[in-house]
């Protein structure tokens, strides 16, 4: 990567993992609810006054609706790709999430991720990784200096871990609340975080559960 790019990496705003009888819908998944919106939306002032050349999203709705929101703020185009999904819980999907609670308990129980365990035909922390690095590292040489990427809290840590040069097991130590800001400077291989998890409309962390440590 030539010179010094500046990525803005975001997650979507407030959706709902379960529809309304209880049903796992992670990929693609739902839309934004009403507070998702409204806090993309205070995202997207956040962001309005950074020199951003480009968005880039996931192809879920949550995620894709979120980035328009910020891209109507900065007069760009969103441009979405599916490898920026979140990781998959294969065969959970489509089914009710109270006969999987003991099997979401036991993998994203804190300080106990194994970046190698996977639910039942579903991806590992470690398949995540190796499915988005290589096309962002890709995309990031053909972009402008200046990007917003609108992903998913399992995506997010990944690219974080591995542009700070992180191991997988940090992946339960950060925490990505809806619709937050991370910036992260890159530079020849070498990064420099400039900002975690950072909410416009929470700044001190009022609203958010410490019990709460991994959520799609």
């Amino acid at each position: 990567m030539g010179g010094t790019r500046r990525i803005y990496l975001v997650r979507h705003g407030q959706s709902r993992p379960v529809d309304e009888n209880g049903i796992i819908r992670n990929i693609p998944g739902l839309d934004l609810t009403e507070e998702g919106i409204r806090q993309a939306k205070s995202t997207a002032r956040f962001l309005s006054q950074a020199p951003i050349g480009a968005i880039y999203s996931s192809d879920a709705p949550r995620a894709v609706k979120t980035a328009e929101i910020i891209a109507q703020e900065l007069n760009l185009k969103v441009q979405t790709f599916p490898w920026l999904r979140e990781f998959s819980v294969g065969d959970l999907e489509g089914t009710p999430f109270w006969e999987h609670l003991e099997e979401i308990k036991k993998i994203t129980r804190l300080n106990r991720l194994d970046p190698y365990t996977r639910f039942s035909g579903g991806e590992s922390i470690q398949d995540l990784h190796d499915r988005v690095i290589p096309p962002l590292k890709k995309l990031l040489q053909e972009s402008p200096q200046h990007v917003c990427i609108v992903a998913h809290g399992g995506v997010n840590r990944v690219i974080l871990m591995s542009l700070l040069n992180l191991p997988l097991d940090f992946f339960t130590r950060i925490d990505q609340e809806n619709a937050c800001v991370n910036i992260i400077d890159v530079s020849n291989d070498q990064a420099i975080l400039r900002l975690l998890n950072f909410v416009p409309y929470d700044g001190v962390k009022v609203q958010r559960d410490i019990n709460v440590y991994v959520t799609l």
